[in-house]
């Protein structure tokens, strides 16, 4: 080998990388030098795990082109997420596979439309979960071995399905249905809407019960995009008269002021989460202004250019620094101001206790909450050697809680209950204005 630095890494089909002390242990650095042999390197590998089953209907005959999805329970950006993690189709037989999965628990729930015949019949077939469970909420949970293949079956009973129709204004560049509970469970596929142009209608039949979101979505002036979005909860009886209309997407704006300064020096990122996460940018003229696609309750976080904290941020003369700012579908929520200090203390990170070489691991620092006795996230995670020290400069003065944790790891550093949990874990740090 011609002497330098490399990357060494194993993959095989039906097996997945392990993760382990912030690491993954398929992956391994190598560093070549004169007269010096590598030390031996371990590249460990798990196999993966399988589910396996068939859909019939009621009457116990197979139903092909069944939509099955395993969904898994993830923690990312410090909050606690359902996803979908795999999925199969059901074929000619019933019968579906789904490969690749890691270790873990998972929920399996499949989808089916009915025929044309039970939706002339006002029938549907619900979103049905493993074992044969209607209620998502009411799911068990299938907990793989490396390498394990389970083997579950679904009977799917129809149940009364109504008709959803209605009217839009304009040319519509598509309509979409979806059903959106419950609350944080995957958004499950579109179900299928007939569209007419010359009258500009659409109508949806053999509808489940549930609560479903109808968006559509228009072209509107030069390049912007329009769109209407209604929520319907679909029980025994048909809706009709449903009128979507283009009307312009709502927007967060708002000013960021760095200190007296009424212009920032710099573009400055407020982080929007929500049910939709997204990025609002500030530009020179201090100024941000960024369209929502769906109504909802969302938090805004500021990552200051260094040295610099907030020292407030309000909407209509409130304090909103941990409040969630509520965006509806008419109208335009009040604009938001920032301002920001420089100045604050620094914390200096070390790390103690045996680390593998090269090790990394995620810092996150809570403060204490403007409102309530809650703690809030400030800023982002942040990456640091365990093998250093690292400082945390231009921290506003306050009550705080540092936590660390590998960093092939996640935290629901977001979730009130496990921080209280594992607030031990944490170290509490005062900072002082210039200490």
């Amino acid at each position: 080998m011609p002497l330098g630095t490399y990357n060494l890494s194993a993959e095989r089909a039906g097996y997945q990388a392990v993760e382990g002390q912030g690491q993954t242990l398929a992956f391994a650095n190598i560093v070549i030098e004169v007269d010096k042999k590598p030390a031996a390197i371990t590249l460990r590998l798990t196999k993966c795990a399988s589910v396996t089953g068939s859909v019939t209907d009621e009457n116990g005959l197979v139903l092909p082109s069944a939509n099955v999805q395993v969904v898994r329970r993830v923690i990312a950006d410090g909050r606690a997420r359902l996803i979908q993690t795999g999925g199969s189709s059901t074929n000619d037989l019933g019968e579906f596979r789904i490969t690749g999965l890691s270790p873990g628990s998972y929920l399996v729930c499949v989808s089916a439309i009915a025929s044309a015949y039970q939706q002339r019949d006002s029938q549907a077939y619900p979103l049905t979960c493993f074992p044969n469970v209607t209620d998502p909420a009411a799911a068990q949970w299938l907990t793989l071995s490396p390498g394990e293949s389970r083997h579950v079956e679904f009977q799917m009973a129809p149940v009364h399905g109504i008709r959803v129709s209605g009217t839009f204004s304009g040319a519509s560049n598509g309509i979409s249905m979806q059903r959106i509970d419950p609350a944080g469970f995957p958004q499950y596929s579109m179900l299928p809407l007939e569209l007419d142009q010359k009258t500009s209608s659409f109508e949806a039949r053999g509808v489940p019960p549930g609560e479903y979101r109808i968006t559509a979505n228009f072209q509107g002036v030069g390049p912007l995009m329009t769109s209407a979005v209604q929520i319907i909860h679909a029980g025994t009886e048909d809706i009709r008269d449903i009128r979507l209309t283009p009307r312009s997407l709502p927007t967060i704006s708002g000013t960021v002021r760095m200190g007296d300064t009424p212009e920032t020096e710099r573009p400055v990122n407020c982080n929007m989460t929500g049910d939709d996460s997204m990025v609002v940018y500030a530009f020179g003229s201090g100024r941000f202004s960024q369209a929502v696609p769906m109504p909802g309750e969302y938090t805004v976080t500021v990552n200051a250019a260094p040295g610099w904290n907030v020292q407030s941020m309000t909407q209509g003369g409130v304090d909103v620094r941990d409040r969630k700012i509520a965006v509806g579908p008419d109208a335009e929520p009040e604009p938001i101001d920032v301002v920001l200090v420089q100045g604050g203390g620094t914390i200096e990170v070390s790390f103690e206790g045996q680390a593998p070489s090269g090790a990394m691991a995620k810092l996150t620092l809570l403060r204490h909450a403007f409102q309530g006795n809650d703690w809030a996230v400030q800023g982002q995670p942040m990456m640091a050697s365990t093998s250093g020290k690292m400082n945390l400069s231009g921290v506003a003065a306050g009550e705080y809680l540092l936590f660390a944790w590998p960093a092939g790891k996640e935290m629901e550093y977001l979730n009130p209950e496990v921080i209280e949990k594992y607030q031990s874990f944490g170290q509490p740090v005062v900072v002082r204005e210039g200490e």
